[in-house]
């Protein structure tokens, strides 16, 4: 979702807060639907910044053996791939996720006086309970890594604004300090339609976290862009990223952007660049290894400290993407 988009949901999620205020005017201490007296979800960005790089704002020292490749120009690699701008860089996936999160939270809202949902009667958000698995949509289970999940909730939420074919459907569990979603978003802005899957998992209790997304985008022009993302973060507060991106307007072909990478931010951590044109080529045309300091600077380390994290099979490439646009697991449901 470009930033427009968010900043228009944004708007929305204002309005969904003072319906919920007003409901709540007799009862001060309105509780999520699982009894729990906090918000059913924590946002993701604040526990991944823990672990993860921070967003890139370009080079933090003078220039040493660095490619120029990751830091310089428009097109620096660190800036497609950690500032928070577009869906497929870092910080703009989590933005994205989170704004989903205050969603969930604030449709699951119940009043503690009756211990009903405050917007149970809206005509927009609907609200079931899952008696089985849900199998993750077929175009999405290589980049998730998954073919199904047990989630006990679903909210879906249909915006009266938003143009036929929208869906934003969310399972979810709160469970103790662990909490679990799978997202399902399909969304119009200036033209194209980008449809989004998301897990994500995290422990409150020791901020460990796995978020993954994989993205399809209709560019309303006869072309099409995809990525798949997956972030974790350990106990030891030591990230592991994974990212690739797919184009069709790699100079005049279609082509592939991975990186791969993990380590600790405050310390040292590694990264490996690769770039297949054509997007289906064996060989990489931009090959990339680099050992990071702290906020992006030189590493002093040996690359292969970092081999757990470099490995080539941790790529995604062109057929870890999907071939078509995933549907949503959930569309059945009436």
């Amino acid at each position: 979702m470009q930033r427009a988009s968010i900043l228009g949901m944004t708007v929305i999620l204002i309005t969904i807060m003072a319906l919920i205020l007003v409901s709540c005017a007799k009862d001060e201490n309105p509780v999520i639907s699982n009894g729990t007296s906090r918000s059913a979800f924590n946002e993701y960005t604040d526990i991944v910044k823990k672990v993860a790089p921070p967003t890139y704002s370009g080079a933090q020292t003078a220039p040493g053996t660095i490619d120029p490749v990751w830091t310089d120009g428009q097109y620096a690699v660190l800036g497609k791939v950690f500032t928070d701008d577009g869906d497929q860089s870092l910080y703009g996936a989590l933005e994205h996720l989170d704004m989903s999160i205050e969603v969930v939270n604030s449709t699951m809202a119940v009043d503690d006086s009756t211990g009903e949902l405050l917007l149970k009667d809206s005509s927009w958000a609907s609200f079931y309970d899952l008696s089985s698995a849900t199998t993750i949509p077929t175009q999405a289970q290589t980049g998730l890594g998954m073919t199904s999940i047990t989630l006990p909730k679903l909210v879906r939420v249909q915006w009266p604004e938003d143009p036929a074919g929208s869906v934003w459907d969310v399972a979810f569990e709160v469970d103790g300090d662990q909490q679990t979603m799978l997202m399902f978003r399909r969304s119009f802005w200036e033209g194209e339609w980008s449809t989004d899957v998301y897990y994500a998992w995290s422990d409150l209790a020791d901020s460990a976290f796995d978020i993954r997304q994989v993205r399809y985008s209709d560019n309303g022009d006869g072309t099409v862009g995809k990525n798949v993302l997956r972030i974790s973060g350990d106990v030891h507060e030591n990230f592991a990223y994974r990212m690739s991106w797919y184009s069709e307007d790699f100079g005049d072909q279609d082509g592939v952007g991975a990186i791969i990478g993990g380590g600790d931010k405050d310390v040292e951590f590694a990264l490996k660049y690769r770039e297949f044109v054509p997007a289906d080529s064996s060989e990489c045309q931009t090959c990339l290894e680099q050992v990071f300091g702290p906020n992006y600077t030189e590493g002093t380390g040996l690359i292969s400290a970092y081999s757990q994290y470099l490995q080539e099979s941790l790529l995604f490439l062109k057929d870890d993407m999907p071939a078509s646009e995933p549907t949503s697991p959930w569309s059945d449901i009436q």
